[in-house]
């Protein structure tokens, strides 16, 4: 192989992977992103839930008690 035709495309290769790591560096923020807000929606109606059960839990109690 000639030297300068190996030269260039290593630094073809090069420019290729760097590109293809700025893509992946980018991708992986949109993806970190995506997680963080679907998380938080996920806990957010995991609190709601949770209260909500606590409500009727509380309300039952009250009944079993008036019944006591």
């Amino acid at each position: 192989m000639d030297p300068a035709y190996r030269t260039n495309l290593r630094e073809l290769n090069e420019l290729k992977f760097a590109r293809f790591d700025a893509k992946l560096e980018q991708r992986l923020g949109e993806l970190d992103h995506t997680l963080e807000q679907r998380l938080g929606e996920l806990d957010h109606k995991l609190d709601q839930r949770l209260g909500e059960m606590d409500h009727k839990l509380e309300q039952r109690t009250r009944s079993v008690r008036g019944e006591m």
